[in-house]
């Protein structure tokens, strides 16, 4: 009497042997077959990959940094070309994006206005600077205590000169320093 287990792994090796004998032939079909499988099925791929991606975020994310360092110059590229083939699209998902996202516009706004004043010193904490604007309450604006282009005096762009202020009391201010 034959072992089961023998006869199937007996199977398994003639199937592997004929795969490896004729895989070069049979490209073409096996691409087309994948092909075919994928349009046909292409919601439950996309949702599995969707899943698998959630479940594996930081692999993910290290794999996507690791590309990225390796081919940089490439990336860059292409993420340029792509913005230049679909400039519509990239202009509608920016303005979507601010829209949901309007703390960190601020703060992208408030670091460009400072670097450009070179009024960032080295030693300032750009994470806490950037925490305090995506921390801002709604109807609140983060104001500098000690403008950065005061007439009397300029301040610097660090955490300890911001502080929340009700959007139309900011406003009002203007470039002006208050002593309270």
């Amino acid at each position: 009497m034959v072992n089961i287990e023998e006869q199937k792994e007996k199977v398994r090796q003639s199937k592997k042997a004929s795969y490896e004998k004729h895989k070069h032939k049979h490209k073409k079909q096996v691409a087309a077959c994948s092909k075919r499988y994928y349009l046909a099925n292409k919601e439950k791929i996309v949702k599995q990959e969707e899943v698998r991606r959630l479940a594996n975020k930081e692999k993910f994310a290290c794999a996507r940094h690791e590309r990225y360092i390796k081919n940089k110059e490439k990336v860059c590229q292409q993420a340029k070309l792509w913005r230049i083939n679909n400039d519509e699209r990239y202009r509608l998902q920016a303005k979507v994006w601010r829209q949901s996202n309007p703390q960190n516009g601020c703060a992208k706004t408030a670091k460009h206005r400072a670097a450009k004043l070179n009024a960032t010193p080295k030693w300032a904490d750009l994470d806490k600077i950037k925490e305090i604007y995506i921390s801002c309450p709604k109807g609140f604006h983060v104001d500098h205590i000690i403008p950065l282009q005061g007439v009397a005096v300029c301040g610097l762009h660090v955490e300890i000169n911001l502080q929340y202020l009700i959007a139309k009391v900011n406003q009002s201010k203007g470039n002006r320093f208050t002593d309270v």
